[in-house]
């Protein structure tokens, strides 16, 4: 047999085989959901990431509000609030509630992570899925140690806002993580 045979009997070979295979529609196939899960992966860590500075932007409102507040107090200004008064009986939970009531200075603040979640809560619990997306506000006291230096816990629930108060105020982030805002006296 020639060579010119052989050559011709491969081109017939290969001009027989088709040029798109059930393997490469399968590739394909498989290349397109890669693509769609990376997308969809994309655009929930878009939103969670937005979810997130939406809640830091809350949080951010809430302390200049707090920092403005707390210095016409220490003042003996008048404060709009009369739960966040320093003459008040009323507990801090009562003013942070009253701060974000409808026709309240910050209204506008809602837990935009988790549409029935909590707006303040007093830690960030994975055990809680209510609590991701909201506002803590821990309370500081002086260490034993160095005066000078503060630790900050939990709020209590019966904290009293007729005294100055140290807070550090805090968010539940992505993954339950907590997000430091800002450090301040109320």
């Amino acid at each position: 047999m020639s060579t010119q045979n052989q050559s011709d009997d491969q081109h017939s070979a290969a001009a027989a085989q088709p040029y798109f295979t059930k393997y490469d529609a399968v590739f394909v196939i498989l290349l397109l959901i890669v693509l769609g899960l990376v997308v969809n992966l994309g655009y929930t860590t878009f939103k969670e990431g937005s979810e997130t500075e939406h809640t830091k932007s809350n949080a951010e409102q809430l302390v200049k509000w707090l920092e403005e507040t707390g210095k016409a107090r220490a003042e003996g200004k008048e404060v709009a609030l009369e739960s966040c008064r320093k003459d008040s009986e009323a507990m801090l939970q009562d003013c942070l509630m009253a701060v974000v009531a409808p026709g309240a200075p910050l209204a506008n603040i809602k837990n935009v992570a988790e549409k029935e979640g909590l707006i303040f809560s007093p830690k960030c619990d994975r055990e809680q899925l209510n609590t991701h997306g909201a506002i803590i506000v821990e309370k500081g006291t002086p260490k034993p140690t160095d005066p000078s230096a503060l630790t900050f816990a939990a709020m209590e629930t019966d904290e009293a806002v007729n005294q100055e108060l140290n807070l550090r105020v805090v968010v539940c982030g992505r993954g339950f993580s907590v997000i430091k805002i800002a450090e301040l006296k109320f």
